[in-house]
């Protein structure tokens, strides 16, 4: 038996943070379930995906994106998720994970350890290198289309602490891990909090840990690398930046929502196109490096003093030796303006924009009709509704005066 046994029926909450494993935990973790159910152990999630996000921002009355709309997530989606644990047997052990939990604050927290019973709740909180998380993190940005400078200047951005800036806030919310550690301890206490420190050179430590964690026998936790997406490579991620940029520069950033709501042509990118092995790998440069590490070592030295369990060693957080990673990126490399992008990768973003569009799908006409697919309507932005029933309703309006004309002209005709 492993000393990292939680006791049955504890709930144990994986707040992530974002790129630190969550999606192929989670994915091991849903597509498991019934193995685990019979070891006594208990996976909740909420919505069509495998994991809680949804409930995370429900606690917390934030928006998704995905549902196009800035009103809050219902509560319903976070209710749910509680009933579903409480309806666990006492002896089973409960685990949740959504990385939207890491952006609670104070008063969320308190809500969300009360809900989940403070006496019964264990926090798991996964973490890698900033150097490593800073790469990933621009990457995902660009392909939601939030951010539309380069990897360069937004580091420097970020480094400066340019909160201003929605993307900084939103990754230092999530990335200051000593702040995001130090939240939930003053409402746990450090005996109820975990972290785990991954091991870059080992892909399945994150998976044997919360296997120990929660008493699953060993390969319990087995998952399809197929089902988890690529990241990007740097040329990828710089033709579907100057994508968004141009659309937001000409006055199309409502387009450009819509092209992201829809389906965006960075997944489209990701899961059908075969980059090319001349494509660089996306990292940062040299003095980005450095400036990760030293807030790292400054990083691990107050998780220490938080009185946390912890499983790895901190100081994988900050190393002291480039990887080869690291090096090759501490050589200068192609700017975004000289960057040799393949002819192929244009065909693939444009492809991705049409259709995202839904036209190539057939959801959306090329011409204006009278009547739209219904799997268009459920998947349009707010303002593309508001548009088409005014559409509608214009048609409707002129369609008695048109038959009237229509009858006038047919009598002179006469």
């Amino acid at each position: 038996m492993s000393d990292l046994l939680l006791p049955p029926g504890t709930r144990l909450l994986h707040i992530g943070p974002h790129k630190t494993g969550t999606t192929a935990l989670q994915i091991a973790l849903g597509k498991n379930r019934e193995a685990m159910l019979s070891q006594g152990v208990h996976y909740v999630w909420g919505g069509e995906h495998l994991n809680a996000n949804l409930a995370a921002l429900a606690v917390a009355k934030r928006p998704t994106r995905r549902f196009s709309s800035a009103k809050p997530v219902p509560i319903e989606h976070w209710t749910s998720l509680v009933e579903k644990v409480n309806a666990a047997s006492a002896s089973e052990r409960v685990v949740i994970s959504g990385e939207e939990f890491c952006s609670a604050q104070e008063g969320v927290i308190e809500q969300i350890v009360s809900d989940l019973g403070r006496e019964k709740l264990q926090i798991l909180i996964t973490l890698r290198p900033l150097e490593k998380v800073m790469a990933s993190q621009w990457q995902q940005f660009v392909q939601a289309g939030v951010v539309t400078t380069s990897i360069d200047e937004w580091l420097r951005s970020a480094f400066d602490n340019e909160v201003e800036i929605e993307s900084i806030r939103r990754f230092w919310v999530r990335h200051r891990h000593d702040q995001l550690v130090h939240r939930w301890v003053e409402r746990v206490g450090g005996e109820r909090v975990t972290i785990l420190v991954l091991d870059e050179s080992d892909k399945s430590y994150l998976y044997r840990k919360v296997e120990e964690l929660v008493g699953l026998s060993a390969g319990t936790l087995i998952t399809d690398e197929r089902l988890i997406n690529r990241s990007m490579t740097l040329q990828e991620a710089e033709s579907v930046r100057a994508m968004y940029s141009l659309l937001k520069e000409q006055g199309l950033g409502e387009l450009a929502d819509h092209v992201r709501f829809m389906i965006s042509p960075s997944e489209v990118i990701k899961r059908k196109r075969v980059p090319h092995p001349s494509e660089s790998r996306i990292t940062l440069p040299g003095w980005a490096i450095r400036e990760a590490r030293d807030v790292g070592r400054g990083m691990v030295d107050a998780i220490r003093d938080e009185g946390v369990r912890i499983i790895g060693d901190l100081n994988w957080l900050a190393p002291e030796q480039q990887s080869k990673d690291s090096a090759a990126a501490s050589s200068s490399g192609p700017s975004a303006d000289t960057l040799h992008v393949p002819v192929d990768l244009a065909g693939w973003t444009a492809y991705g924009a049409i259709l995202s569009s839904g036209i190539a799908r057939g959801d959306l006409p090329p011409a204006p009709t009278s009547t739209l697919p219904f799997s268009w309507l459920r998947r349009a932005t707010g303002s593309q509704l508001m548009r088409e029933v005014f559409r509608r309703a214009n048609i409707r309006i002129r369609q008695p005066f048109q038959k009237l004309m229509g009858g006038r002209d047919h009598k002179k005709d006469e």
